[in-house]
């Protein structure tokens, strides 16, 4: 491993010599060293060379800057404990809300309980204490700037600031910025610096101004010299650090050692010459520009490129490192295609714990497990079973019969603790893996979560344990769902001489002989800037200007530069740069600026060899075998050159692969489970491409479905309909039979899309709707409510009462669950009565204007209504709600005439899609509510003057109109259709009995696509949700029988 660590740091030997020379005179005279370093990638290679250069660590402590100020603190913190960051927002939640009870908080009153204002909040108390700030100074510095905005968010921050630091002090918490504090004020006295002579600080380019008076206070009271020492020097690197690192050393008084840790090369002089205008004069060396249209393939062909350079022995693996600047987003997919390639890496194998289905179990039974529990359902998992009579389920109602109760953190952590102890989860792992119902690896998987989750909620109830402040059972639940969230489980170990996985800021002052650089996007690197938060840009911007770095855009850019500079400084001999031209959801993302400077730089023309051309998805599919370098890349390509319709001339060559191509690959992948595939293809009596197809089957298990798949995709291609499409018969209708309960949604479903009904009511699959769709839906059933409990009981209809709307609103609002006190949502609440407010008042004009024109009155008579029935329709079963039906009186007398609304947000419908045998919705309505007003009334023929569809939103209605009626429905009349009186009742029946028809073609289970489809029409307006899956064609559907 040590000598590994010495391959892969080799380059740096010669700036590190210099460092380490320094400290082993002084370690030679019995006295210690402290080094610092900036990363702890470099810490454990100077440790390393510690070893090797004085024979051991004695004396010597290599840290990062961190660990100096925990280490100089740590002994004068007395009973104190330092702050974790869950329990500093918790803290900081109760400071506001006092703040808030005591009238002195302004800026932030209606949104202080959200969690991402507290998380911003508590990130700038934190920089701010790190600028070796206090609150009143900050404010002043506020006030120098002369913005009023700006100055009244100090004032805000100062008090939250001052009652924050107040009440850790009365919790006996000690905040993490707090500790370099603590190390200033006593490091005359702290015993950890005893001994020390010297103390290094290596690759810094910026250190925060709270460290900088840290290492002041400890040159001024203790006899330790301090040495510096930046990783390089360029132009735009001193034009940083001369206002930065250098500057704090001149007031340290440290001494400053210029060595760069990139040894003479191309690579050092390009990376001199980035950010300054001007061109380097060799011509391009070692440098390949990638691109890809996603992740997948970016690292899919990464990984190809190592695998060469290793099966060509020009390298090892400890000589290659992997560099992104989002590795939290390529993390997985790294993990997932290098195991695949069978190329071990530094990095190993993690997935999230909320990502593990027992982890989701068992939260969503904590969270939402009483609801069902109370309402006699039961909640059963492969690991868990909790019915209403259940001990468990007993525990989880309690806990949940505490919901509007505070307690403190630790109760409910206890609570949870025993209630998981008592669904004896690790005994129920143990017996389906003995009985081989889960397979080892996911044994492993969730007995790790399953530890790692009591883990989390031992940690809680031991941070918790002095904690006084009392909280609600949703707060815990919240708080607990973010330690899940950010918690990651190890299932497999990284190898550390394997290649290296690192963020750029890891990779300062190391050297690798290959560097490959990914996702040089704009927005992952150089990330974007970070909107969120206390304080803009430009006020950043403003208190950068008079000393207080709060990390403005243009400072992190800067930096970022910086980490692109000694990124390119660190290749030796190559340098891979990627991109991606499309982000993961398809849409267009461009090419890093970073990378465009770095092209102009190194002078290398667009149509160089260098910049590989654009890459398509297509490409990405290639079915030449000859370019598999896994045993799932070799299966992918067979298949796409067996089974796949290649048109194209250069690909079919490539499918057609010979046999030495084919032997290539075999050769590369051996090893993994390829071994005998080779001998195989000795048999003459199969192509190479399917004699290898054959012999893969055996060894990946899921080739073995991809003949059927083959199969049913070539039915799916018929000439003929087939079960694929749809057409199942009657049997395979039979859920349709007469118990079956019809809607007027389910056939106007079917009318729209016989293949979209059979999805959804015979294979019951369903799409979950995009977030913008729930809303919009949330909002719908909304406005049902508040007008349903606004007409029920209104004396007077034709007046608008606001003050009604109002008190029935906020009923409604309450029933669904929006009480929070946030902006967002006291908007969301607003803009819902304010379109409720119009359309109430131009309802009541409507109901008026029919009033004034007939001398009689309309009235709510039916609302939200639900109905049965099981005769109208041919002995057919139909239900359906009706939005709302209005009655005509004459005085306090019915006269038996009505008129049937549905409520519509802002589309609306007419006769014209009736009788295009697309919506049948009203005429059902029409039926079913005139048989019920027959019953209610006691009246022989009630009497139907229209059917319409009412806009909420718009505020106007379309639909179908008794004509003789037309004068008196004028008010909000949109498009209507009008049908003579004479003539209506023929309609109606006409309708009824062409929605027995259309239930009759349910039944004989033909299912099969439309000829036409209203989703390919642009003018329609309409959206299929299975529009990305379904296989609809024209011209075929057109051809089929």
């Amino acid at each position: 491993m040590i000598k590994a660590l010495s391959a892969a740091f080799s380059a740096v030997k010669g700036m590190v010599v210099m460092m380490l020379e320094r400290c082993i005179d002084v370690l030679k005279k019995g006295k210690r060293v402290i080094y610092i370093a900036p990363s702890r990638e470099l810490a454990e290679y100077i440790r390393q060379e510690f070893m090797t250069g004085f024979g051991g660590l004695i004396n010597t402590d290599v840290i990062v800057i961190d660990e100096l100020e925990q280490n100089c603190a740590r002994e004068f913190l007395g009973t104190r404990r330092i702050l974790p960051e869950d329990i500093g927002i918790m803290v900081l939640k109760e400071v506001m809300r006092n703040l808030d009870l005591e009238g002195k908080l302004h800026f932030y009153r209606k949104v202080y309980a959200r969690y991402g204002l507290l998380q911003g909040l508590l990130s700038t108390i934190k920089k701010i204490k790190r600028q070796a700030l206090s609150p009143k100074e900050l404010l002043i510095k506020a006030q120098d700037t002369g913005d009023n905005i700006l100055i009244k968010k100090a004032e805000n921050l100062t008090a939250v600031f001052e009652a924050y630091d107040r009440k850790l002090e009365e919790l006996g918490f000690v905040d993490m910025e707090d500790m370099a504090r603590i190390a200033i004020e006593n490091s005359a006295s702290c015993t950890y610096l005893e001994g020390v002579e010297l103390i290094a600080v290596d690759g810094y380019i910026n250190l925060d101004r709270i460290d900088v008076k840290l290492l002041e206070s400890i040159v001024q009271n203790r006899y330790i010299k301090v040495i510096g020492h930046v990783p390089m020097n360029t132009p735009f690197i001193d034009s940083f650090i001369e206002g930065e690192i250098y500057k704090d050393f001149a007031k340290i008084g440290a001494e400053i050692v210029k060595y760069d840790f990139s040894r003479e090369g191309y690579f050092k002089k390009l990376a001199a010459c980035l950010f300054t205008g001007e061109r380097l004069k060799e011509p391009p060396s070692g440098i390949r520009v990638l691109n890809a249209p996603c992740i997948s393939d970016e690292i899919r062909q990464v990984a190809k490129i190592i695998k060469s350079l290793l099966y060509e022995k020009k390298t090892t693996l400890e000589n290659i490192a992997v560099i992104t600047g989002d590795v939290q987003g390529y993390r997985d997919y790294i993990a997932q295609i290098f195991e695949e390639m069978n190329l071990p890496t530094s990095m190993g194998k993690y997935v999230k714990l909320a990502a593990v289905p027992l982890i989701r179990d068992l939260f969503l039974l904590f969270s939402k497990g009483a609801e069902a529990v109370k309402d006699g359902i039961t909640f059963e998992t492969p690991y868990m079973s909790v019915d209403a009579g259940s001990a468990d389920s007993v525990g989880i109602a309690q806990i949940h019969g505490r919901i509007n109760i505070t307690d403190k953190i630790t109760y409910y952590a206890e609570e949870l603790i025993n209630i998981i102890d008592g669904l004896m989860i690790k005994q129920k792992l143990n017996e389906l893996y003995r009985s081989g119902r889960i397979s080892s690896d996911i044994y492993v998987r969730d007995l790790k979560a399953y530890i790692s989750l009591v883990d989390i909620l031992i940690k809680i109830r031991q941070e918790y344990a002095n904690f006084d402040i009392q909280v609600n059972f949703e707060d815990f639940l919240e708080l607990f769902k973010r330690h899940i969230q950010e918690a990651t489980i190890s299932l497999k170990g990284g190898n550390p001489a394997g290649i290296k996985i690192l963020d750029p800021d890891l990779l300062k002052g190391t050297c690798y002989d290959y560097i490959f650089f990914l996702g040089l996007n704009e927005g992952v690197f150089p990330k974007a800037p970070i909107k969120a938060g206390v304080f803009t840009s430009r006020e950043k911007q403003l208190l950068a200007k008079l000393g207080v770095n709060l990390e403005s855009p243009g400072w992190e850019h800067a930096r970022e530069k910086i980490r692109f500079i000694l990124s390119v400084a660190s290749a030796k001999k190559s340098l891979f740069l990627s991109y991606r031209t499309a982000d993961e959801d398809g849409s267009y993302i461009i090419k890093s600026p970073f990378l465009e400077e770095l092209i102009f730089t190194a002078g290398i023309d667009k149509d160089s060899s260098a910049i590989m051309d654009k890459r398509s998805m297509r490409q990405r599919f290639s079915p030449d075998i000859g370019d598999a370098w896994s045993l799932n890349e070799a299966a992918e390509k067979l298949i796409l050159g067996r089974f796949g319709q290649i048109t194209d001339t250069s690909d079919k060559t490539r499918a057609e692969t010979s046999k030495d191509n084919i032997d290539k690959a075999v050769s590369r992948i051996s090893g993994e489970s390829f071994d005998n595939a080779a001998a195989q293809l000795s048999e003459e009596t199969l192509p190479p491409i399917t004699g290898l197809f054959e012999s893969l089957k055996e060894r990946a298990g899921w080739l073995s479905v991809v003949k059927r798949a083959h199969d049913i995709e070539e039915q799916r291609n018929s000439r003929r309909f087939t079960n694929y499409d749809g057409r199942i018969g009657p049997e395979g209708a039979c859920r349709f039979d007469e118990d079956y309960c019809f809607s007027p949604s389910r056939l106007n479903s079917f009318i729209y899309c016989p293949f979209k009904f059979f999805v959804e009511q015979v294979l019951q699959v369903r799409v979950e709707d995009d977030e913008d769709v729930v809303r919009a839906r949330d909002r719908g059933n909304l406005y049902h409510a508040i007008l349903k409990r606004y007409y029920e009981g209104c004396k007077d209809v034709h007046i608008f009462d606001e003050e009604r709307l109002r008190e029935k609103a906020e009923g409604a609002f309450n029933e669904a669950g929006l009480t929070d006190d946030d902006i967002a949502t006291f908007m969301y609440k607003d803009e819902i009565l304010e379109v409720l407010k119009k359309f109430l008042i131009k309802d009541a004009a409507y109901l008026s204007g029919y009033s004034e024109v007939t001398g009689k009155m309309l009235q709510p008579h039916f609302l939200e209504k639900s109905f049965f029935d099981d005769e109208i329709f041919d002995g057919l079963k139909f239900y359906a709600r009706v939005d709302r039906v209005d009655l005509e009186y004459d005085g306090n007398r019915p006269t038996g005439r009505f008129i049937i609304y549905d409520y519509k947000t802002k589309n609306s419908k007419n006769l014209r899609r009736c009788l295009e045998d697309r919506d049948l919705q009203l005429i059902i309505y029409y039926h079913l509510v005139k048989k019920a007003l027959i019953k209610d009334l006691g009246l022989p023929d009630p009497e139907c003057i229209a059917l319409l569809y009412y806009s909420i939103e718009d505020a106007g209605f379309e639909g179908i109109i008794v004509d003789e009626e037309r004068k008196a429905l004028s008010k909000n009349r949109g498009n209507m259709d009008t049908v003579s009186r004479s003539n209506f009742e023929f309609v109606m029946d006409y309708f009824k009995n062409l929605a027995v028809h259309v239930i009759r073609d349910i039944k004989k289970g033909d299912f099969v696509l439309p000829k036409k489809c209203f989703s390919y029409n642009s003018f329609s307006g309409y959206k299929c949700k299975y529009q990305n899956v379904c296989r609809f064609d024209a011209t075929r559907v057109l051809q089929m029988r």
